[in-house]
């Protein structure tokens, strides 16, 4: 009995012992990467470098196509483009957002646009 119960106390000491080092192998770096550990600042400081190319982007395709766009603001974030503000007509509510889809990179158009009130 008491041989049984050794053996099973090993058995499943090198059961873990076995499956603790199995996560725990070494990471190799790819090729043209000179670190291990991913650094996630640059990732999110890349992403917010897009965002703004794609919001400037954006805005110029508005005035290019001859929208107000001096109480708009476009929002990017990933692709996805806000677009919040006032336009003087209705025409140019939808217009702007088939010029904003039509822009490279953008993904979807969440379209806030309302028509400015008369002073």
């Amino acid at each position: 009995m008491k041989i049984s119960r050794i053996i099973t106390a090993l058995s499943v000491c090198a059961i873990v012992t076995v499956l603790s080092t199995a996560y725990s192998q070494p990471v190799q770096p790819t090729s043209g990467s000179s670190s291990v550990v991913p650094d996630r600042s640059a990732t999110k400081k890349e992403q917010r470098k897009a965002n703004r190319k794609l919001g400037v982007d954006v805005r110029r395709a508005l005035e290019q196509a001859r929208i107000d766009v001096s109480s708009v603001v476009v929002q990017t974030n990933a692709g996805a483009v806000m677009l919040i503000g006032t336009v003087p007509d209705a025409s140019q509510i939808a217009r702007a957002e088939a010029v904003a889809r039509g822009v490279v990179g953008v993904t979807v158009v969440n379209n806030r646009l309302t028509i400015r009130p008369e002073p």
